[in-house]
């Protein structure tokens, strides 16, 4: 195998990219790397970073790029992007690397930090920080409403669960990391009442809490009338379920068909079920308030209006 086809391979392996090291390690000298820049048949991601002109650019090469001209691992928002827990990567690409051997680049977002083993994961060929670490870095970061969200999204696809996050972020070590009181909290939250599966429940959930009313169970099972069904948000002492329609309506006909059959389960179960929309819960504040407590039997004297 002649040099340049082993350090194809390299290439095809890392979308594109290799390091100097991995190149002479194929057998190319520094001469002849630097023949292949000249020419064009490499490109130059980053100091000690080669680049196969022909490649993909894509945001999952920029931050191999930026790891393998580092020495670390993808981190903070650069890592929520990549395990699914925010919509929006960070304009900067953010790695962290040992305190000790880790490089800093032009254009990249450095942190340094001892990192343990249960910090690190990996997506595809991308090293980053693993689920928990992360929510710990980003706690400090961004709004709590999307931490919020990110620890919802973190449980619903599974990527950890109640107990381990819980467990990981009450380490001694992250009791001085900024806002790591907040996420604690939210993770406190979720293991006592249950995990909601949308923003527009989270959502809910603060506008109950903001008029002073109890605090619902989330995704609550239950079997009415022969049919398995599950509650967004519900009350067990009165019972009352809460149903929530988003802003995209059901349109698919086995999907409406499907909602009809549950409402009737529900109505025969005796239930008792009131439905916002989006639009209620987010313009309509203090009617979905007065509603609930209608419904609960509460006064006014016994809840609070909204600040």
């Amino acid at each position: 195998m002649s040099p340049d086809e082993a350090l194809q391979k390299v290439l095809n392996r890392q979308l594109g990219l290799a390091t100097l090291d991995q190149a002479r390690a194929a057998g190319l000298t520094v001469d002849a790397v630097k023949h292949r820049l000249r020419t064009g048949r490499l490109a130059r991601s980053h100091p000690g970073v080669l680049r196969a002109p022909s490649a993909l650019v894509s945001f999952e090469q920029r931050v191999l790029a930026a790891i393998l001209g580092s020495g670390g691992v993808a981190s903070y928002g650069t890592a929520a992007k990549l395990l699914g827990l925010l919509d929006d990567a960070p304009d900067v690409v953010h790695v962290t690397v040992p305190l000790k051997n880790g490089r800093r680049i032009l254009g990249v977002r450095t942190h340094r930090s001892e990192l343990e083993a249960s910090d690190l994961g990996r997506i595809g060929g991308v090293a980053v920080t693993a689920v928990g670490r992360t929510l710990v870095d980003i706690a400090g970061t961004i709004s709590e409403r999307d931490l919020t969200l990110a620890v919802d999204r973190a449980l619903n696809r599974r990527s950890t669960s109640i107990d381990r996050l819980d467990a990981f972020v009450r380490k001694d070590r992250f009791d001085r990391r900024r806002s790591i009181h907040v996420l604690r909290k939210i993770v406190t939250d979720r293991s006592e009442h249950g995990t909601p599966e949308s923003a527009l429940e989270v959502d809910m959930i603060h506008l109950l809490r903001e008029f002073g009313l109890p605090e619902p169970r989330r995704q609550v099972k239950a079997r009415l009338n022969g049919r398995s069904v599950r509650f967004d948000l519900a009350y067990e002492d009165p019972l009352l379920a809460i149903e929530l329609d988003g802003r995209i309506p059901h349109t698919n006909l086995d999907t409406w068909q499907r909602d009809h059959d549950r409402h009737n389960a529900v109505m025969l179960g005796g239930v008792p079920t009131v439905r916002f929309t989006w639009h209620d819960v987010h313009e309509r504040r203090v009617y979905v308030a007065c509603t609930v407590a209608a419904v609960l039997g509460l006064r006014p004297a016994s809840w609070k209006h909204a600040r």
